[in-house]
């Protein structure tokens, strides 16, 4: 069968996996929203520094099989027994991990006694542990099959929200809260094992060879322990050094401008089985033309994200969190900068240099970044709290940033890459202005909000068209045939 009628349009990918993040994050986002108006600062710094905790134990127990799996799975996705193979001895390695982070876990339980004030939150948030690894989803990006994911995801996200309101009704609530945010999360996983037998087989196939997958797993570990410990050491940290209020109004900030770089990096993880295939195949044309047109995309996207993010942060804060968070605009205001660096560093670190056997750049870079947000942390969190943690992951990204960049020129010239930049910048001027005269006309920031959003995403992507960016006019080309044709 000709490549093009066996291989899924990346396009269609690309959509399945956004509308998948997008209902991913819309329960979480939409639980934080109640939660914060109902536990306050204290109680959200409480629950997300739990699962801030539980985040690295989750780390250590998928190790680095979570991105190793889709590189190696998208080379053999289309010979069955070669995929089962491989899949049992992932999951054999997954199986034993697990039962070390469950131990490591309890242990920490035992021996730290800051942590006794959180046992019950950080053990119903253990959960995510086995159910991460049980999952598979690196199975499911590496045959793409986004549209099982996506339903599977609206089902179990749409009954959570029902068990959100039915069964949390008032602050005494809160672990049954913990509990339903933790099964949306990653309870769905459970149907990922029976659907996979469409793809795999789990009848023991023997001679399973795991020693050489534990090196590559470890170094793409080591990349993933970086990335998470920049991701997720800032609230910890404050948890430890600030305490709960500061944890929540950073939280709140921090959710904000995670969803918008979340959404655009989920666009761009298609790419991954494709740049894995055509770096196999050793095209190296290929995978620049793809790493450019991606390069292109994120930038569209989220330099238009990172500037509203930055002008409505009080609106956003004043929407998803109530009034009680608004001392956390001015961390969002800072964070917002980091929808454009995390989304590049996203695609860069995961979804380039893995495919390509460049793990170890990977590992430098994030390292790089790590190291400095911790000693950065330790510096401004006992100066400025929540904001010192947002500068310092700023900072960090950036110099990731420059590092992939150092080596991302190696695969194609960054004047190419990001030639249409100035285009984004400009079109960009439009989101300030319109909430500049949303404020005139009205002083309620649900209005300037939604004023703001209904007009800026016509507006940007018209200025888009008077600038000649290639990719909207093709666009605006093609949705204009159609229109002919239906006629």
């Amino acid at each position: 069968m000709a490549e093009n009628k066996t291989q899924k349009s990346l396009a269609g990918n690309a959509a399945l996996n956004v509308i998948r993040t997008v209902v991913t994050y819309a329960f979480p986002l939409v639980s934080f929203m109640y939660g914060s108006r109902l536990f306050g600062t204290d109680g959200v710094g409480q629950i997300q520094f739990a699962q801030s905790f539980v985040a690295y134990f989750v780390l250590l127990a998928m190790l680095g099989i979570e991105k190793y799996g889709i590189r190696e799975a998208s080379r053999v996705k289309d010979d069955r027994q070669k995929l089962s193979k491989l899949s049992q001895e992932l999951l054999i390695i997954n199986g034993c991990s697990v039962v070390l982070a469950y131990g490591l876990l309890l242990l920490s339980l035992l021996l730290i006694p800051r942590l006794d004030s959180y046992a019950v939150l950080l053990l119903i948030n253990s959960l995510t542990i086995g159910l991460t690894a049980l999952g598979m989803n690196w199975l499911y990006v590496a045959v793409e099959d986004y549209f099982f994911v996506m339903v599977r995801n609206v089902v179990v996200n749409t009954l959570a929200l029902v068990c959100l309101f039915v069964f949390v009704r008032s602050p005494d609530d809160m672990d049954a809260f913990v509990l339903i945010q933790t099964l949306a999360a990653t309870g769905a996983n459970v149907f990922n094992v029976i659907h996979a037998r469409k793809y795999i087989s789990f009848r023991p196939v023997g001679h399973y060879c795991l020693a050489p997958h534990i090196k590559p797993i470890l170094v793409v570990f080591a990349m993933t322990l970086f990335i998470e410990v920049y991701t997720h050491l800032d609230t910890t940290m404050l948890g430890f050094m600030s305490g709960n209020d500061a944890t929540g109004l950073y939280s709140a900030a921090h959710k904000v401008c995670g969803m918008l770089s979340a959404v655009i990096t989920a666009a761009a993880l298609v790419m991954m089985p494709r740049m894995s295939a055509h770096a196999g195949a050793g095209d190296q044309g290929k995978v620049a033309k793809l790493s450019s047109d991606t390069v292109h995309f994120i930038l569209m996207f989220s330099i238009p994200c990172a500037v509203g993010a930055f002008v409505l942060s009080e609106n956003l804060i004043l929407l998803f969190s109530g009034s009680e968070f608004l001392d956390g605009a001015a961390a969002a205001r800072i964070l917002s900068g980091r929808v454009l660096l995390s989304s590049l560093n996203a695609f860069f670190v995961l979804y380039l240099f893995i495919p390509l056997g460049k793990e170890k750049v990977s590992v430098l870079s994030t390292g790089c970044a790590a190291v400095l947000n911790f000693l950065l942390n330790m510096v401004l969190i006992p100066l400025l709290a929540e904001n010192g943690a947002s500068i310092a992951t700023v900072v960090a990204e950036l110099v990731e940033l420059c590092v992939n960049l150092w080596f991302f020129r190696k695969v194609v010239s960054l004047g190419s890459a990001f030639s249409k930049c100035w285009k984004y910048v400009i079109a960009s001027a439009v989101i300030p202005l319109l909430f500049a005269a949303a404020s005139l006309v009205s002083a309620n920031a649900y209005i300037q909000l939604l004023g703001v959003f209904l007009l800026a995403v016509p507006l940007y992507f018209g200025a888009l068209v008077m600038l000649k960016d290639t990719y909207v006019t093709a666009l605006a080309g093609k949705i204009l045939r159609r229109g002919r044709n239906a006629e």
